[in-house]
């Protein structure tokens, strides 16, 4: 009796370590459904749309919608903290609008408050790199404390050549202190000059995408110049890293598959653009944009597609996908620009939020897709 006894219970210990390890393995996501056709979208609407969370007072008079656009999500315990632009923002002291960053934060990534009311980010007003706006916001949380990184400019958001990366520093991530106030972190090596150098750098950096990886800042970035294998100018993914002491030279990471977005045939893909990096599965995720150089309707220069890759090392030998997420044209909301997605793992889910617009201001908003592993 005893003998049975014993066998049972051996028999009841060995089963339920079967099937701890069933959950325990149950529980893990499925990396292998990282593929485009996982992300579908949340709704067919913004999560974020024209007229959310204020509005703001023109010339005293006249009340107008918020805009929304570039968010950066991270989670910080069980909140879902957003870093995302505006124009206009809700200053009244001002007759000519400028971009500003604000904060969002949520309890499951969907519903979204702004905290607090007012810009976190702002213009700096003196330097003369970056007076008229800020947006692109990135931040992460290194080495005990928050570091956004930003694109301003001089005078007119327009005039791609003036566009710079800066960088601020915050120990809860609403009030901002500014590293480089009197220059750039990042800067195009020679803006001016119309002559190709054949360099990625030469005319344009912005679109900073910032992630945590082997304990160091990868600081990835959109940046254009001319090169040999598109035969033309170019817009590929450019990075630096800082280890907490110093800042590494410019180097070009990623560029489009030209079987995938060619440069010189129709649609005239000019490449990537707004990159976010995330790390899952211990590799680094870049989500970017594919910018076509000229649509059918003669329109330049417009963000069409969500693309993904995945590196390693994040530096080199980036395993593309050979189809999109998603396009432009999938929803009404954003038929005109699908930009700036910005991913998180949380459990087993990919979220992957990203601007969009219907080809006017007042259709600037922030939606979402899904992909559950």
């Amino acid at each position: 009796m005893r003998y049975l006894l014993l066998c049972f219970l051996i028999c009841l210990s060995s089963c339920a370590k079967d099937e701890d390890s069933d959950l325990t393995k149950s529980s893990s996501p499925d990396y292998s459904k990282l593929t485009p056709n996982c992300f579908a979208p949340y709704a067919t609407t913004p999560l974020i749309g024209p007229g959310n969370e204020f509005f703001t007072v023109d010339n005293g008079n006249n009340k107008r919608s918020s805009t929304w656009g570039d968010p950066h999500v991270l989670k910080v315990g069980s909140q879902f903290i957003m870093y995302a632009s505006s124009l206009p923002n809700d200053r009244t002291d001002d007759t000519v609008e400028h971009i500003a960053v604000y904060r969002l934060t949520s309890s499951n990534g969907i519903n979204w408050t702004l905290n607090p009311t007012t810009p976190v980010f702002d213009r700096s007003g003196s330097a003369a790199w970056d007076a008229d706006g800020t947006e692109t916001p990135s931040v992460v949380y290194y080495k005990n404390e928050y570091h956004m990184f930003y694109t301003s400019y001089p005078s007119d958001y327009s005039a791609s050549t003036t566009y710079r990366i800066g960088h601020a520093k915050s120990a809860d991530g609403i009030t901002w202190t500014r590293v480089t106030a009197g220059a750039p972190l990042v800067a195009p090596t020679d803006p001016n000059n119309t002559t190709p150098q054949f360099t990625f750098n030469q005319w344009v950096t912005a679109e900073p995408g910032a992630v945590v990886f082997n304990d160091k800042i990868y600081l990835y970035f959109a940046a254009t110049g001319s090169n040999f294998e598109a035969g033309s100018t170019a817009e590929v993914i450019g990075l630096v890293t800082y280890d907490g002491t110093t800042w590494s030279p410019q180097q070009e990471v990623m560029r489009p598959v030209q079987t995938v977005y060619p440069r010189l045939t129709i649609p005239y893909y000019k490449g990537f653009s707004t990159p976010a990096a995330t790390v899952i599965n211990n590799q680094v995720h870049l989500f970017t944009t594919a910018v076509i150089q000229k649509d059918d309707q003669g329109v330049a220069y417009k963000h069409t597609k969500v693309h993904h890759a995945y590196s390693v090392n994040g530096e080199d030998n980036w395993v593309q996908d050979t189809s999109a997420i998603t396009d432009y044209l999938d929803l009404s909301w954003h038929n005109y620009d699908i930009i700036s997605p910005t991913a998180l793992l949380d459990g087993k889910t990919v979220y992957l939020w990203h601007g969009g617009n219907n080809g006017s201001l007042t259709g600037l908003g922030i939606g979402l897709m899904t992909c559950n592993l």
